[in-house]
């Protein structure tokens, strides 16, 4: 007869080892939107994007 462990149940549970709630909207900015230099007027507004994290490039995003 084989006798294996059962790691799940020996472990006892994890006490306070829960995820931090973090706000989706604390890792967004603000940028500028803006139209292609023919028109008059540039600035259309502003819009919310994520921060840039590693490789990524905010504004590219957009």
């Amino acid at each position: 007869m084989v006798v294996g462990k059962n790691k799940h149940l020996t472990k006892g549970g994890k006490k306070g080892a829960k995820k931090k709630v973090v706000d989706p909207f604390s890792k967004e900015d603000w940028y500028d939107v803006k139209a292609p230099a023919m028109f008059h007027i540039r600035n259309i507004g502003k819009t919310l994007g994520t921060r840039t994290q590693g490789t990524k490039i905010a504004p590219d995003g957009l």
